[in-house]
């Protein structure tokens, strides 16, 4: 893995397509992003596919963007104060409308509950099934407004922790039982964080708890945010128009775990 730098800056490239008549060069946008493999990563071609929807969306209407890489709540802070204008990869819940705007959604993943394969979690979808149960959840994560307002004591046991990777862990220490995260970055963090003897101790269940959409933020603290967001969704439907976004996103592929070892689940429904 190469070294992190603060800041790492991509540049649309002229083969991309010819911009609309309208769309003049509008000048740079800076974004926080973060680490989700693989889905967005500091470590990618072009910062991952969903990093490069937002990139070409944005030079589909005159932009260039420059991405700033922090631990996801720093992210989602930086931006909300108008440091940044924005931040890439969240869901929309209404506590966070307050500071931004949404954009249409840029890409989607299914959320399932990882746990530990001895643990023998059975279930159907109904969240009072989880009542009870030791929770982890990763510190800014939304997982649905649903789930967000059932996760809450004395309903359910919840253990904050800053990273994926730590709540994984509690999960293979015990220390939680159930860990919600979607299918691809849990698959991805077994493979690259895990060895292959952890990794084959870890399940999930192929029931989702939800199928999210993820979405650019625009800071409220902006006067041009309004403005901005809507050329980005203009350029985002260019790109579903023209079959770019679909292209884009069908790279995405499921990470293969340490010797061959089996999935943990496959959701029964992913977008």
């Amino acid at each position: 893995m190469r070294k992190s730098r603060p800041i790492c800056r991509l540049f649309a490239t002229a083969w991309l397509f010819a911009l609309p008549v309208a769309a003049q060069a509008e000048g740079r946008i800076r974004i926080t992003n973060g680490e989700w493999l693989p889905w967005v990563s500091q470590t990618l071609p072009h910062y991952g596919p969903a990093s490069q929807v937002v990139t070409e969306a944005f030079a589909a209407v005159g932009w260039t963007v420059e991405y700033g890489f922090f631990p996801w709540q720093r992210a989602f802070e930086l931006a909300k104060n108008g440091e940044y204008e924005g931040t890439f990869g969240w869901s929309q819940i209404p506590e966070r409308e307050a500071h931004f705007l949404f954009s249409s959604p840029v890409f989607s993943g299914s959320d399932v509950f990882f746990f530990r394969r001895d643990f023998g979690f059975e279930w159907d979808g109904n969240l009072e099934d989880l009542s009870g149960k030791k929770i982890g959840r990763t510190l800014s994560y939304s997982y649905g407004q649903e789930f967000d307002r059932f996760a809450r004591p004395p309903t359910a046991q919840i253990d904050l922790a800053p990273t994926d990777v730590l709540n994984m862990t509690k999960v293979l220490n015990g220390r939680i039982e159930l860990f919600p995260l979607d299918w691809l970055v849990g698959v991805g963090l077994l493979a690259k964080d895990f060895s292959a003897d952890d990794a084959a101790q870890i399940a999930c269940h192929p029931t989702p708890l939800r199928v999210a959409e993820y979405r650019l933020l625009l800071s409220k603290k902006s006067e041009k945010a309004a403005e901005t967001m809507r050329q980005f969704n203009q350029g985002l439907d260019l790109l579903r128009q023209r079959g770019r976004l679909d292209e884009i996103l069908a790279d995405v592929g499921v990470p293969e775990l340490p010797d061959g070892r089996p999935l943990p689940c496959r959701p029964v429904r992913v977008k």
